[in-house]
């Protein structure tokens, strides 16, 4: 099992940095609603730099593992491929609003910015879990029909 779980979190690592370089190189939404707050400048270049990529990747890989070792231990009350999905895809939902949404809330910083953090945060935890789910599933106990008693 800990093997799928390393894994399962190195892969869903590798597909949340595909979409974190979607996200704020190609799409660019980033830069349209936090233009503001770096001084005009373009944030894409920030996060395409060696060695930001590989810190990101440690990051995003200690976060996929939690998620791994989290949706193991419930495992066995999660038999459906959607129920992990969604599990993993809370887990983050649950992040989002609990650390990006509270700046706005309790010290008046801009909306904007943190929701689209969460919305990110959101989307990295829904392709996590699609990843996870598939290879952090609850182990099939087999019972040989000769061995019953």
């Amino acid at each position: 099992m800990f093997g799928r779980i390393c894994f399962g979190a190195t892969i869903a690592a590798l597909m949340v940095m595909v979409w974190g370089f979607v996200f704020w190189v190609f799409l660019g939404v980033p830069d349209r609603v936090m233009g503001s707050l770096s001084g005009g400048d373009s944030l894409a270049p920030a996060v395409c730099n060696v060695t930001a990529l590989a810190r990101g990747f440690l990051q995003m890989f200690a976060s996929a593992l939690l998620a791994a070792v989290l949706l193991a231990i419930a495992g066995p009350r999660l038999k459906s491929y959607v129920s992990r999905v969604g599990f993993v895809f809370l887990l983050g939902l649950f992040a989002a609003v609990t650390i990006h949404l509270a700046e706005p809330v309790w010290f008046a910083r801009p909306w904007d910015y943190h929701l689209v953090m969460s919305f990110d945060e959101c989307c990295k935890a829904l392709l996590a879990g699609i990843v996870l789910a598939v290879v952090v599933r609850p182990s099939v106990r087999r019972e040989w029909p000769l061995l019953k008693d």
